[in-house]
């Protein structure tokens, strides 16, 4: 590492910031929220359907 001259040593640090990380942690978070949004309409279509059967059970009876 020492016969290494600034130019290297900064061409190995050069992968912090680069595009294709942020390009990478963008579409995650472009993921992230797609799963956050499918896990609340999972959500929603159960409370939805609880509320159907207790409202014909109480309806029917």
């Amino acid at each position: 590492m020492a016969n290494m001259s600034k130019k290297q040593s900064n061409r190995s640090i050069s992968w912090f910031d680069s595009p294709d990380r942020d390009r990478k942690r963008r579409i995650a978070t472009y993921k992230m929220y797609a799963k956050q949004g499918k896990v609340k309409t999972t959500f929603n279509e159960g409370i939805r359907w609880i509320k159907r059967k207790c409202s014909n059970l109480l309806h029917h009876y």
